[in-house]
């Protein structure tokens, strides 16, 4: 006797209410099963990335430096400017002279109410500059103390043809109220000095005599830019008597025209810096 036995139906699976839906078998699902242990990094994969970072910031490093003094050769520019405007400011009060040659009252002091802030005086990577301390007396003198980095201008050619080169040294150390250049006795404004950058790792300048050799030295005429491998190249801010700004490689603010002068003499005689 043979018995029919009927075989169990396979269940289909529909999903959502739709009745047009293709029915699935369960069997065309893969249960996943979450891994049982979780794996990180190995060490040699965390000694790659910590290479990879270290090649990236050895690249990025020195455009960081050279964006940071770029910045920093900026900041100083506007100082430098700000001095300039103070200086034109001041002629404009003065019947076009700049501040006379004097012991006391030195110019940073005479400028004062044109550029107020004594942050003024220093370039921001200027790391020397120092307060002065070997000025006997404060009082409305201050600017004389504060930390300075720029130098303002001799125009040694034009007072040694007013009192002579007998009379210069004297002039130099003690000064002279009744000798004032003024902004008529300088024919190239655009192309004359009226402050530099000093060195302010040597003795205290307040003006720059180029006739006093010594203070061709105290003078910083690379302190932005200068090669960090070599420690050659660079150069300096200049503010101009027209009052612009211009950034001169080393030795260009002597060679091939003595911009410090203001005679076509002394202009033309370019100063050797050895």
């Amino acid at each position: 006797m043979v018995t029919d036995t009927m075989a169990t139906p396979t269940p289909i699976v529909v999903f959502g209410n739709d009745p047009s839906a293709r029915p699935v078998s369960p069997s065309k699902f893969m249960i996943l099963q979450p891994p049982s242990k979780q794996q990180g990094f190995t060490l040699i994969e965390l000694l790659v990335v910590v290479a990879i970072i270290g090649i990236l910031t050895s690249m990025l490093l020195p455009s960081l430096a050279a964006a940071k003094g770029s910045a920093q050769r900026i900041a100083c520019l506007n100082h430098e400017k700000q001095l300039g405007l103070a200086l034109h400011l001041y002629a404009g009060d003065h019947a076009g002279r700049f501040p006379p040659r004097l012991l006391t009252n030195r110019w940073c002091t005479t400028l004062r109410p044109y550029y107020v802030d004594l942050k003024i005086l220093k370039c921001p990577v200027d790391s020397s500059a120092k307060g002065t301390t070997n000025i006997p007396g404060a009082g409305d003198r201050v600017a004389e103390y504060a930390p300075r980095t720029y130098i303002i201008n001799g125009f040694n050619d034009f007072y040694r043809r007013r009192v002579g080169s007998g009379q210069m040294p004297e002039f130099r150390s003690q000064g002279n109220g009744e000798v004032v250049i003024g902004e008529n006795d300088i024919p190239e404004p655009s192309q004359t000095i009226s402050f530099g950058e000093r060195d302010s790792s040597r003795v205290v300048h307040f003006h720059m005599d180029f006739d006093a050799l010594d203070d061709l030295s105290a003078l910083h005429q690379n302190r932005h830019g200068t090669s960090i491998k070599t420690g050659r190249g660079g150069g300096s801010n200049y503010a101009m008597v027209d009052g612009h700004v211009e950034f001169l490689r080393y030795g260009r603010s002597f060679n091939p025209i003595n911009l410090w002068a203001v005679t076509p003499e002394d202009r033309n005689i370019g100063v050797s810096l050895q």
